[in-house]
């Protein structure tokens, strides 16, 4: 197999003789789901500013939006940073997106070849595959090439009649059935998922029971995934202060919007209930953006996530945050600061990863110390620990991939709750060998010479 990889949109390429996977993470595609989450109806991809232009004059109606060289280009209504979008309030608008890179490689694309993949697993598939090719445009149907039922649990011998109506119906054909894969660690695609998650208090008194609070703009929720497969434990996501009632930890999670999930807390009364768990030394954990709402401040004087200024947090860790425009992401190594419910001091280094705007400034000791960040050396302070050690926070996601920060988390809480440690300890597939698995399903489930053909890679 041969991979070519092309940096540029001028970079040439065979397009009836490859698969192109677009890998886009800087800007354009950011900026679509900015764009859709902020309520715009729907977003046209131009390859690049001139062609957006045209296209206004026939979609007056449409924002005009994008870069060129890295600037806004004269006239249009704004730039491409989904920072700019995200405080922006589109509802109803359709928007026109011209960007260097990105768009003009979606726009190249826009004939290949589609499958249609679809969630037998939450009912109606049939309905949802034929609803979906009856209200495509004609161009567009012709070019899906095949459907994937996804995530199907029984026999396929039985679902066999469905397949065939399905494909006399739309004359499309079907190219697999994937198998429901049981306990699969990989993240959801949204946090549409959470909705199934819900999960009831056990009813084992040795359970340990984690309440992960949803906010509305819950994001990295995947952080608490090897904790869901642990032996004797529950993780629940949850949005009423009442479900917070008796848990032996309870989770800040990140968020997409730090400011408004904090507005959120105290309008649900969930603040107000956390702020009684520290005050009775119930332990509380928040990540990220969880940490910096349980801070003491929030300030944004650029006005890089909402238009206020300076907003006061829960006041339960001292720290204060900052935010810039500056967006940091990074693979990070981290060692114990400070003992907590979370790890001693003493404990192995643990790998993690930092997503986020805001810069969060330790008033006290800090949780973790990060000693590397993208390989390079480094001594940054990281979170804080409040509330006489009731309540922690931390910036690094993936802690709890990290065997040791996850079996001494659980160990404390089981011996705060006066339980026995499992006989045995429980091993955690990889993200790696999960999605081996995945593959390997996907490969023993579809068609691969007719996938091979729809790819123009065969016969």
């Amino acid at each position: 197999m041969k991979i070519d990889v092309a940096l540029l949109p001028g970079q040439r390429f065979d397009p009836e003789r490859s698969v192109c996977v677009v890998v886009d993470v800087l800007r354009a595609s950011s900026s679509i789901v900015t764009l859709l989450e902020r309520g715009a109806t729907h977003v046209v991809a131009a390859k690049d500013t001139n062609e957006a232009r045209q296209l206004h004059q026939r979609l007056p109606d449409h924002l005009l939006c994008g870069e060129e060289h890295g600037l806004p280009p004269e006239g249009f209504d704004y730039g491409n940073s989904p920072s700019e979008f995200s405080r922006l309030d589109l509802s109803g608008r359709p928007v026109i997106l011209a960007t260097s890179n990105g768009t003009r490689i979606l726009a190249a694309l826009a004939d290949a070849p589609v499958l249609l993949v679809g969630d037998i697993d939450r009912g109606g598939v049939f309905a949802a595959f034929v609803g979906t090719m009856e209200l495509l445009e004609p161009d567009e149907r012709q070019r899906v090439a095949a459907f994937v039922v996804n995530k199907f649990r029984g026999d396929v011998a039985l679902l066999r009649p469905g397949l065939e109506f399905l494909t006399e119906r739309t004359k499309v054909p079907v190219l697999g059935v994937v198998p429901y894969l049981r306990a699969l660690r990989i993240a959801d695609e949204n946090s549409v998922s959470l909705e199934d998650r819900r999960a009831p208090r056990s009813t084992t008194a040795s359970a340990i029971d984690i309440a992960v609070v949803k906010v509305p703009r819950i994001s990295n929720y995947d952080d608490f995934t090897p904790l869901e497969h642990e032996e004797g434990v529950t993780v629940r996501f949850v949005d009423r202060a009442s479900d917070l009632e008796d848990a032996d930890l309870v989770v800040l999670p990140g968020s997409k919007s730090t400011v408004s999930d904090l507005e959120w807390l105290r309008r649900s009364g969930v603040a107000e209930r956390v702020a009684s768990r520290a005050a009775r030394g119930e332990w509380v954990l928040g990540i990220c953006g969880g940490c910096q709402m349980l801070g003491r401040s929030i300030d944004d004087p650029a006005g890089v996530e909402s238009d206020r200024p300076s907003v006061e947090g829960l006041g339960l860790l001292p720290l204060r945050t900052r935010f810039d425009r500056e967006k940091i992401t990074a693979q990070i190594r981290a060692r114990v600061q400070t003992s907590s419910f979370l790890a001693p001091r003493g404990t192995e280094e643990l790998d993690g990863y930092e997503i986020h705007m805001g810069r969060v400034e330790p008033i006290a000791e800090a949780t973790f110390e990060i000693v590397s960040r993208n390989g390079a050396r480094c001594a940054i302070a990281d979170g804080a620990v409040g509330a006489g050690g009731a309540v922690v926070g931390t910036m690094i996601h993936g802690l709890f991939e990290n065997g040791a920060v996850r079996a001494s988390l659980l160990d404390a809480l089981r011996e705060r709750k006066g339980v026995a440690k499992p006989h045995a300890a429980n091993a955690i597939p990889t993200r790696d060998a999960e999605y081996d698995r995945l593959a390997q399903a996907v490969r023993d489930n579809i068609d691969g010479v007719l996938l091979r053909r729809i790819a123009r890679l065969g016969p």
